[in-house]
């Protein structure tokens, strides 16, 4: 039976096998895109088709995806959130800068708003 893989790496069938009269497992004929049809494959009992076998992973990949965050030993439901993260001095004042220049800028845009007319073209087009 044809399989794929989902992210955890379990395999599972994309497509149904069907056996012949005489009990060999065959991949059904099936219809390709430009409306042409593939011919039925006759395949042993476990085939897995080499598009559907999940990419190979390195050791140091599969450590890589199970590294918890935090110190060793730390339940990750007693951890702190990391939403509540600790700014430092020169970020701080760099923050405090940039919400001032923003005000700034605002303040400017709103008065030359102000001091805009719209007034009628005389001409004719």
């Amino acid at each position: 039976m044809a399989t794929g893989a989902d992210s955890s790496g379990n395999i599972k069938p994309l497509q149904q096998y069907s056996k012949d009269p005489s009990g060999a497992t065959i991949i059904p004929a099936s219809k390709r895109a430009d409306g042409t049809w593939r011919k039925p494959i006759r395949v042993k009992e476990g085939f897995v088709p080499q598009d559907e076998i999940p990419a190979y992973k390195t050791k140091q990949e599969i450590i890589r995806t199970n590294i918890p965050s935090g110190p060793f030993g730390l339940d990750p439901a007693d951890a702190p959130a990391q939403a509540d993260k600790v700014l430092s001095k020169s970020a701080k004042k760099r923050a405090k800068q940039k919400e001032k220049k923003a005000q700034e800028h605002s303040e400017d845009v709103a008065e030359h708003m102000q001091s805009l007319s719209i007034s009628k073209n005389t001409k004719a087009s």
